[in-house]
């Protein structure tokens, strides 16, 4: 049921094949707790809980843009950076 919704929200945003190819993880916002899409519906999501949702991209080389929209970092080199473009408020 999640991930048809899901498939539903992103239909015409950028992301929408990745989502259906369910590249993607999905979190709470508080604990960092990666969330199992497979469990009941009941058990992973409560009014008021913040999650976050993350694409998963596979890149062979090192980058300092967004893989997604190739917005360049500011971060300095040899630094990690993490790109959240959507976060889901449930």
């Amino acid at each position: 049921m999640f991930e048809t919704i899901l498939a539903k929200r992103f239909e015409k945003l950028k992301g929408h094949q990745k989502v259906l190819r369910k590249e993607y993880a999905i979190e709470e916002s508080r604990s960092g707790r990666e969330l199992n899409k497979m469990e009941d519906w009941n058990l992973c999501f409560r009014p008021g809980l913040k999650i976050e949702m993350s694409m998963i991209f596979k890149q062979t080389k090192a980058s300092t843009s967004c893989p997604g929209c190739q917005t360049e970092s500011e971060s300095a080199g040899g630094s990690v950076t993490e790109w959240y473009p959507y976060s889901m408020l449930i």
